[in-house]
């Protein structure tokens, strides 16, 4: 079932606009950022989620990264769009519950846990608080194709 809900976003996809983003996370508070650095969101782990390893956070970061992509792709008035996200390399996650994520929110992902250099990882470290909406979302739309 979930191969064929992929085909139809990924044919959908092929017609929206192509995102890519760099996310990143420590155990308090997670980052997600441009590839070229910009930063677009860094905010602390809402207090009710329960974040007790390194592997949690990452994850957490990936789907805050989705969220955000979902938000670029409505902006855009895309039915579908693609999207690559960088991930902090250093840490194990689930790619599973990445992808599935994705396809439900009309996103066809593609995940890169081994690129060599991630932005977002010194952002979390060292950034302040950004708050998304404040944050120029266009950054993240790496072809512009079909994009409004």
């Amino acid at each position: 079932m979930l191969a064929g809900a992929r085909a139809r976003v990924a044919a959908e996809a092929a017609r929206g606009p192509r995102l890519a983003m760099c996310a990143a996370a420590r155990r308090d508070r997670f980052a997600v950022c441009a590839m070229d650095g910009t930063p677009v969101w860094l905010a602390a782990f809402h207090a009710d989620l329960i974040v007790d390893s390194e592997a949690i956070a990452i994850e957490l970061a990936g789907m805050h990264a989705l969220w955000l992509a979902e938000r670029v792709r409505e902006r855009c008035t895309a039915s579908a769009a693609m999207v690559r996200l960088v991930l902090t390399p250093r840490h194990p996650m689930t790619a599973v519950v990445l992808d599935t994520a994705a396809i439900a929110t009309g996103l066809v992902l593609e995940l890169v846990v081994d690129a060599p250099v991630n932005p977002a990882v010194e952002l979390c470290a060292t950034g302040a608080l950004i708050d998304w909406r404040r944050a120029d979302l266009g950054t993240l739309i790496d072809d512009p194709r079909n994009a409004s």
